[in-house]
């Protein structure tokens, strides 16, 4: 009866040390489970415009998996297009392993504002999604003078799209990518210093100049098409001068060798921005 007892006791005793164990794996299971985060695209909507002499590129924006592991799969897809092209929504464009780098020429019949998808998954399944909108049209035309007001009155601004911020006199301005996209230039007017404010969409880059040149004020203008697809040159209002833009420096012209004056700039979120400069002005289309 006794050696019965031992048995019985080391039995329920294993039993107890099975449903601990099995207890800590499902937690610690759990607990890794719960540590686990899913991929991201650190920005969410791209917006810009393009020429019929131009393409769209897409790419896979800025994707991570926190975990360190590979993005496995991306996929672009269409899911808005011209009325005249309704036949194309969803369609894939892109879809695979690799990094995408998608170029699609456009001609002028694809006239009118289109919405890419992209779809990233991790190798374990999670997924994160992102999209451009990217407006085709006729020409693209630099904004000749800025409005810039004051936040309050900018509209609701997400506060993780990017903006080339400037300081001039002590007064801050913030020109958001969603409106720096569909022109590339603007020409502005920040306490009393005329500027130009230049970005780039596809190589997201940003750069600003003082405009007052040899005794007179510049009015910048792109050729009609985004600088990429212009090779960065733009043409001065006044003199007609070409100017090679991301130099900063007159090619063909009267002003030829002449060199504009370079203003400092930051390329940040909206979000930090506004944390560094509470009392920014921002710029508005229209």
């Amino acid at each position: 009866m006794k050696n019965k007892n031992i048995h019985v006791a080391i039995i329920a005793a294993l039993v107890t040390v099975a449903v601990v164990v099995v207890y800590f794996m499902q937690n610690n299971q759990q607990a890794a489970d719960d540590s686990k985060k899913d991929p991201f695209i650190s920005q969410t909507l791209n917006r810009w415009s393009v020429t019929p002499k131009g393409s769209i590129l897409l790419s896979g924006f800025d994707a991570h998996d926190p975990d360190g592991g590979d993005i496995a799969w991306y996929e672009w897809s269409i899911v808005s297009a011209p009325p005249e092209h309704q036949d194309r929504l969803a369609e894939t464009v892109y879809a695979g392993k690799e990094y995408p780098s998608v170029e699609i020429p456009v001609t002028s019949d694809d006239v009118g504002q289109w919405t890419f998808e992209l779809t990233i998954r991790d190798d374990e399944g999670a997924q994160a999604m992102a999209g451009a909108i990217v407006t085709v049209r006729e020409r693209i035309d630099a904004i000749v003078s800025a409005t810039l007001v004051q936040k309050e009155t900018a509209g609701e601004v997400p506060r993780d799209e990017m903006v080339v911020g400037v300081v001039v006199d002590g007064v801050a301005a913030a020109f958001p990518r969603s409106v720096m996209g569909h022109h590339a230039i603007a020409n502005a007017l920040i306490s009393g210093e005329p500027i130009v404010v230049i970005f780039c969409e596809f190589c997201q880059t940003g750069i600003a100049y003082n405009r007052f040149v040899s005794g007179r004020v510049l009015t910048f203008q792109t050729l009609g098409g985004t600088l990429l697809e212009d090779d960065y040159v733009a043409k001065d209002l006044e003199t007609d001068t070409t100017w090679r833009i991301i130099e900063g420096k007159a090619t063909e012209g009267e002003l030829a060798e002449m060199e504009l004056d370079s203003i400092n700039l930051t390329l940040a979120t909206w979000e930090g921005w506004l944390a560094e400069h509470p009392d920014t002005l921002v710029l508005v289309d229209g």
